[in-house]
């Protein structure tokens, strides 16, 4: 196993040069150097409670190259993430950070379903403990529980069963004020930094925010007439709901004539991600969106496209498709993608500025969440304003 507080001493030297390398914010610094100082100390189970968008995924990336500059060399690691843009990142350098577990196979991609292999490991969220009881990795020198406290719901203590109590485990969550920091310190981890959302926001980590709620005026199409399953809307109601041919109608009507109400800019030179029920939810809307307002978008733009990994109804979209749909998004080609999971927790584009919310929840977890891929701070355009 790797020797975690002398190896942590010799990387907590890489910070400051990794600081500027990296254009790493006041917030990722202070709360590198809290969590190391911690783990230094020999505690195992540490964790920062951090604003949405405020840059959690980069202190993991920024943690494992600086193990790397100290010559660190772990025998097993696992990150709980899964959105593609930081699994390119982790495909490209794991065989840089770790070379002798890229060429012995020994950093592995699982999941339950497939049991994919690439050179390294990304558990999803109940799979780590089943990966290694079926002696498909070994165990793991530290994890990071990236949105933690899902990784501690009732239906995800899997990754965290029947591991050692010696596996270094970083904690990162973007939920503050819920219940899960109690979860956390039932687990037995150690609060190495706080970041209040407020304080994100009043110290230019995120930009500025405004919440419109649409509504349905059809008495027989409201959300208060559906039916509560296990704390939230079901699942299949809330999805005939939002296909309902009036519900969509009032949903072009809302994107047609929304106006800022002071720049008077349309929805039309937004760009942003639609949330939606399930694949089929997302391949509809963006069909139903393009039918409507793709004639008006010039020089052959899109106005949405759909987006998903699996799906038993319309098939698997494979990684290559997945990168040039968001790369088509990122250069301004795509205004809006559609999606039930992809790119609603986790996904770092600054440029994005409206969440249109096409699933309702009761989920104090999935709403910040989804409106946080809008409130990344744009250092290119201090003054924006995230439309929820």
């Amino acid at each position: 196993m790797l020797d975690t507080p002398n190896k942590l001493q010799q990387a907590h030297q890489y910070i400051e040069p990794l600081a500027e390398e990296l254009q790493l914010s006041w917030a990722q610094i202070d709360a590198l150097r809290a969590m190391i100082a911690d783990a230094q100390s020999g505690i195992k189970r540490v964790y920062a409670d951090m604003a949405m968008g405020s840059g959690k995924s980069a202190i993991e990336l920024a943690y494992m190259e600086a193990c790397y500059r100290s010559g660190a060399k772990p025998e097993g690691m696992i990150f709980t993430k899964g959105q593609d843009d930081v699994l390119n990142i982790l495909e490209k350098e794991a065989p840089r950070w770790a070379p002798q577990l890229h060429q012995s196979g020994q950093l592995t991609h699982y999941t339950p379903s497939k049991g994919q292999q690439s050179p390294f490991m990304v558990a999803t969220y109940n799979s780590g403990a089943e990966a290694i009881k079926n002696d498909l990795v070994r165990v793991p020198d530290f994890i990071f529980l990236d949105e933690a406290q899902g990784a501690l719901s009732e239906l995800r203590q899997g990754l965290l069963q029947g591991l050692p109590e010696s596996v270094q485990q970083f904690g990162l969550t973007a939920t503050p004020a819920y219940s899960y920091r109690k979860s956390l310190e039932k687990a037995g981890y150690k609060e190495s930094y706080r970041l209040p959302f407020e304080v994100a926001v009043a110290r230019s980590l995120l930009s500025s925010y405004h919440n419109i709620l649409l509504e349905i005026e059809d008495p027989d199409r409201r959300i208060d007439t559906i039916e509560m399953v296990k704390g939230d809307y079901d699942p299949q109601q809330i999805e005939k709901l939002m296909r309902d041919h009036s519900v969509m109608e009032a949903v072009k009507n809302f994107i047609r004539h929304w106006r800022h109400p002071e720049t008077g800019e349309t929805f039309f030179q937004r760009k942003g991600v639609i949330s939606c029920c399930s694949v089929m939810h997302a391949a509809y809307t963006a069909q139903e969106l393009n039918k409507e307002f793709g004639r008006e978008m010039a020089n052959g733009l899109n106005f949405s496209e759909p987006i998903w990994s699996t799906s038993k109804f319309v098939g698997n979209m494979s990684r290559d498709d997945r990168n040039a749909i968001i790369a088509r998004h990122r250069s301004g080609h795509t205004r809006f993608i559609t999606t039930k999971d992809l790119l609603l927790t986790g996904h770092d584009d600054k440029k994005i500025d409206t969440v249109l919310n096409l699933r309702p929840t009761a989920s104090m977890v999935l709403v910040p969440q989804r409106g946080g891929r809008a409130v990344r701070f744009d250092h290119d355009n201090p003054d924006k304003e995230a439309w929820i």
